[in-house]
């Protein structure tokens, strides 16, 4: 009877050790209890993993939950690229994950890493805490990743690829750090549940149609550092009622707030050289052009047919064509122009103004002073004592 008592005490201990191997080779961590899922949907601190291996593995096996409910996985990847996640995979649909990569030491996300374009579940990744060793967010990482409803972007990452975050519609808070230097083309596009928007004071430059279609978006900031505003940046952006303007910005390119209907009220400050952008913004009834700006380019004002007067400072040199045209066929728009300097006739282009407004300035002796018509049917200025 002692020696089977005995026998019995080595095959325990033979068992704990190979229980012990097997945790240590699959990268699992002891915090993972079973292969139900048990303690990783109740707001808990959820499975860790430190192999991209072991987590692929353990979710396969794990059955369809919430988004209410998500599995709840730490991954602690000791490696500098992250790639090979097999979330949103055909077999994976309906299992909600909130993924904490606070404890990776991962330095740059794959393109395409979590991106849901191909499969029919777009929105189990209900969140994501990144870690502050990311320096890189590559292109399309989270595409279409539906179910993601806020981002914060930490003060290590210095860009933010094209179509990163492209049609995460769920996605209403996004906080870009203090690290970020660019932020690429079409980074937030269609992105119409956002919301709240801060953007870090590094940031130096916002890419074509970075924000295009953000519908709900209802002001933005954009900080000191900023130099460019380049095409469609934030076109279409329905609601956004307030724009905030760094003293940085030196270029706002064509059609940046394209259709932005529900701003009603602008400055532009003297940084700025090149100014466009703000076409068809019909319900704009106030601009105010600080005196720096040299150049108003082609279609900067076009079809903006609530403004109705407009001063233009000393400090512009030339004025594109159709900058303050309108689009429709009533001529809807300015009244009432302003020159406080003086614009060589090689300036101006081919309709930069409805009507013979370019031809009555240029036939005044420095035509400085302010220029009305009758009302916004006629084509005929006249300059005022």
């Amino acid at each position: 009877m002692k020696n089977k008592i005995k026998l019995s005490g080595n095959a325990v201990v033979i068992t704990v050790i190979v229980f012990s191997a097997i945790l240590l080779f699959t990268g699992c961590s002891e915090t993972q209890k079973n292969d139900n899922g048990s303690g990783n949907g109740d707001g808990g601190s959820g499975t860790t993993f430190t192999s991209i291996d072991a987590f692929n593995t353990w979710l396969s096996k794990q059955p369809e939950n919430s988004p209410n409910n998500p599995y709840r996985v730490k991954l602690n990847i000791k490696k500098n690229y992250l790639e090979g996640i097999n979330i949103g995979v055909q077999g994976n649909n309906g299992k909600y994950i909130y993924l904490d990569l606070s404890g990776s030491s991962i330095t740059s996300i794959g393109e395409t890493t979590f991106n849901n374009w191909y499969y029919p579940a777009q929105d189990i990744l209900v969140g994501i805490i990144l870690p502050d060793s990311v320096t890189n967010i590559g292109k399309g990482t989270f595409g279409a990743c539906r179910g993601l409803t806020s981002i914060t972007i930490p003060n290590s990452v210095k860009n933010i690829g094209e179509d990163a975050f492209i049609w995460c519609s769920s996605l209403t808070s996004v906080t870009i750090g203090n690290g970020v230097t660019r932020i690429e083309k079409k980074a937030f596009y269609s992105c119409n549940s956002l919301s709240s928007l801060t953007i870090g004071n590094s940031v130096t430059s916002i890419g074509e149609e970075a924000f295009l279609g953000c519908e709900s978006l209802t002001s933005v900031t954009i900080p000191n550092s900023v130099k460019s505003i380049e095409e469609g940046a934030f076109s279409s952006c329905s609601s956004l009622n307030s724009v905030i303007i760094g003293n940085g910005v030196t270029s706002i390119e064509h059609a940046a707030f394209w259709s932005c209907n529900s701003l009603s009220s602008l400055t532009i400050p003297s940084s700025v050289r090149s100014l466009s952008g703000f076409n068809d913004c019909t319900g704009l009834t106030n601009v105010i052009i600080e005196n720096g700006v040299t150049n108003i380019e082609e279609e900067a004002f076009e079809g903006c047919s609530s403004l109705t007067n407009v001063v233009i400072p000393i400090s512009v040199q030339s004025i594109g064509n159709s900058a303050f045209a309108n689009s429709n066929v009533n001529n809807i728009g300015i009244i009432s122009v302003t020159f406080q300097g003086t614009i060589p006739e090689s300036g101006f282009e081919d309709n930069s103004f409805v009507g013979d407004l370019v031809e009555i300035y240029l036939a005044e002796d420095g035509g400085i002073g302010t220029y009305t018509r009758p009302d916004t049917y006629s084509n005929e200025w006249t300059k005022q004592n």
